[in-house]
């Protein structure tokens, strides 16, 4: 009801997403698995760019926007700071 569907665009995984996909990666392995320092979790591994390289596999990068609706009036009382000049 406050909100719009949100754009996805499925696409290959370009050379320019390997630093973003990995810290998705260590992030969400690190977390998932309980780790101290998520992010850090598996960093001496290369898993994400080793694999986009290899000739059998095919990676994708999902890329989603979310438009959120905000009202446009202010509850009563309330002032803006353009209207305080």
């Amino acid at each position: 009801m406050g909100t719009t569907a949100p754009s996805i665009a499925i696409r290959a995984l370009a050379e320019t997403d390997l630093p973003e996909a990995e810290r998705i990666f260590l992030l969400a392995f690190g977390t998932f698995l309980g780790a101290p320092e998520p992010a850090s979790f598996w960093s001496d591994r290369d898993y994400v760019r080793g694999r986009w390289q290899a000739p059998h596999v095919t990676a994708f990068a999902a890329e989603v926007e979310v438009n959120w609706w905000a009202p446009t009036s202010q509850p009563a009382g309330a002032t803006s700071a353009s209207s305080d000049r």
